[in-house]
């Protein structure tokens, strides 16, 4: 997932079918960007609203944002007339008429907007060995980025905050 959703109380589903209608109805041509996080690597492509019924928005986008949608289950919908990301879960998709259905909307705040880099998460985790003055401590990988890395460690106390002097695989 890629944020925490913050369910809006105040008039449920409706509101959001309702800020759909009007998008629609302010451009029919109007794109809407969509956001999935896929092994923490975000995919983003643009769709068209191809039509609103009843508790459902029908998209028009891209076959990798498809398949980044029908790993995920869910989707983030950004547009500039929307104060925040509303986050939509999947329905079903249509590949012969290139349509995604989504339904069950909420806002939402995109946690990747947050980060400075992209992560990328490893499918198994990696051992490593890393060294803080004269410490040697083992640990496992789990992901990585320009900014930094996740690692789990048995010892916590030696590494002395950001120190780490080196990191090597083995």
């Amino acid at each position: 997932m890629i944020g925490k959703p913050d369910v809006s109380k105040a008039g449920g589903q409706q509101s959001f079918i309702e800020r759909f209608h009007k998008l629609h109805a302010l451009d029919a041509g109007l794109c809407v960007t969509l956001t999935n996080i896929y092994k923490e690597i975000p995919i983003t492509h643009s769709a068209k609203i191809s039509r609103v019924m009843g508790s459902y928005l029908e998209l028009v986008t891209s076959e990798l944002q498809f398949a980044a949608i029908s790993q995920c289950k869910e989707v983030y919908i950004r547009s500039p007339h929307f104060g925040r990301p509303v986050l939509g879960q999947l329905d079903s998709i249509d590949i012969r008429r290139n349509t995604v259905r989504l339904s069950n909307f909420s806002d939402a705040e995109a946690d990747e907007d947050k980060r400075k880099s992209v992560r990328v998460r490893f499918k198994r985790p990696l051992s490593i060995v890393m060294h803080s003055a004269a410490n040697k401590i083992s640990g496992v990988i789990h992901d990585i980025s320009l900014g930094g890395c996740c690692v789990s460690t048995l010892v916590g106390k030696e590494m002395g905050g950001r120190t780490t002097s080196g990191l090597i695989s083995s």
